[in-house]
């Protein structure tokens, strides 16, 4: 089964495809695409990685339109088969290419947006997110795939702009709100904070209505001890610092209000000691 010491052989390959492409050779490449067909996801993958390559080579020659039909079509190649149980490796077996296959999906999503309309990024997304649900499973509450929810939050991320946003917004609210649903705790937050932080560059005023949103979980993750709240302050991303400036005395309050009603120590105190202790803040 492959494993990570194989990733150096799919990058020649992807490579070797990119060049033999641009010398006009193609048998090797059809005979590596007929060996990977009708197994699982992971050779759907190889092929789609294959036609990608292909893609890049050729686009210097090719119209634009052209170009994101090519990309619809190869994504289209990844919600084939995608049933995560089947052969191997299987989807859940994947960790090891993590960095690989989100580099895939980064590569066509970044020629939609070069070369594409709005409309032509949102049929990209709505692929991946379909990949996403379809391929994600959950094991002790943290999501593991080809494409899990956090990861494809970042992909949007990095190509989110003040053009595209209307598009790529309800994908955004939707893919944190699935890892609400389906992680826990710190991870939770952290998304929640990174949707508020990416919306706030666009949207001010729905980004401060999560951020409160935000605060409330946060409070309730410190009680369980799950995330401290130096792992809160570095969760914030320098765009959101305006809004920590407002809000970090009420997040503090709530904190210290958690700590001493449920701190058998405190509960012992006289009152005026427990309102000297709130008043520090």
């Amino acid at each position: 089964m492959p494993g990570e010491e194989d990733i150096r052989f799919f990058k020649d390959l992807f490579s070797q495809v990119y060049y033999l492409t641009k010398k006009g050779d193609r048998k090797v490449i059809e005979a590596v695409v007929t060996d990977c067909e009708n197994i699982n996801w992971f050779y759907n993958w190889i092929i789609y990685s294959i036609k990608m390559a292909e893609l890049c080579a050729r686009a210097v020659k090719m119209d634009s339109k052209s170009i994101c039909e090519a990309v619809i079509t190869n994504l289209e190649i990844l919600l084939q088969d995608t049933e995560v149980f089947k052969g191997k490796p299987r989807t859940c077996d994947l960790g090891f290419l993590k960095n690989e296959l989100t580099r895939s999906y980064e590569r066509a999503v970044e020629l939609i947006v070069q070369n594409g309309t709005v409309e032509d990024l949102e049929k990209a997304l709505g692929i991946l997110e379909r990949l996403d649900d379809e391929t994600g499973t959950s094991v002790d509450h943290v999501m593991c795939g080809p494409l899990t929810d956090a990861e494809f939050l970042g992909l949007m991320a990095r190509f989110l702009t003040v053009d595209n946003y209307k598009i790529v917004e309800p994908y955004l609210l939707k893919t944190q709100n699935k890892i609400e649903k389906n992680e826990v705790y710190d991870c939770v937050a952290a998304a929640k904070l990174r949707f508020v932080s990416l919306i706030s560059k666009y949207n001010q005023s729905e980004a401060l209505q999560y951020f409160d949103i935000c605060t409330r979980y946060l409070v309730a993750y410190g009680f369980h001890k799950d995330i401290i709240l130096e792992q809160i302050m570095d969760s914030y991303g320098s765009g959101m610092f305006h809004f920590c400036c407002k809000l970090i005395n009420n997040i503090l309050h709530r904190e210290i209000i958690i700590w001493i009603n449920t701190n058998p120590q405190f509960l012992s105190l006289p009152n005026n000691h427990i309102f000297n202790a709130t008043r520090i803040l």
